[in-house]
């Protein structure tokens, strides 16, 4: 459960599909530990609601309309250090492209609520840097 000196993993979730995006939101809404702090259905909306929200994770689909999520998260990356990007596909063929857009992690669906978010409090612990994204003063 996060304290005081343990604050919520702040989470971003980015998908095409509206009953995805209301599924994972409502999964993390019960995590003692996660707040989903933005939601994007596209990859220009991504990348414009990380700028503005500073996610520590972003939950990011590889294919959307507009900007996919390989664009977004090169984006992202270079703007955002600190936030780190798991990506997922039901595709096994993107997963070295994933990884080099700059994503930490790749996700094949299907994918289970648990399994995800185990992913997300991995890659949280393994790559936070306390204090480094600016806040949302």
């Amino acid at each position: 459960m996060a304290t005081n000196s343990q604050p919520k993993i702040q989470v971003m979730l980015v998908n095409d599909d509206l009953d995805m995006r209301q599924l994972w939101q409502d999964f993390l809404a019960v995590q003692p530990d996660m707040v989903c702090i933005a939601v994007a259905t596209n990859g220009v909306e991504a990348v414009q609601l990380a700028q503005d929200t500073h996610p520590d994770i972003i939950i990011m689909d590889i294919m959307m309309p507009l900007m996919d999520g390989l664009d977004a998260t090169r984006h992202i990356v270079k703007a955002l250090p600190n936030t780190q990007v798991i990506m997922y596909s039901v595709r096994t063929d993107y997963e070295q492209k994933a990884f080099a857009a700059g994503a930490v992690k790749y996700v094949q669906i299907p994918v289970t609520i648990k399994q995800l978010v185990s992913e997300i409090r991995d890659v949280y612990h393994l790559y936070r840097k306390p204090n480094t994204n600016p806040t949302n003063e």
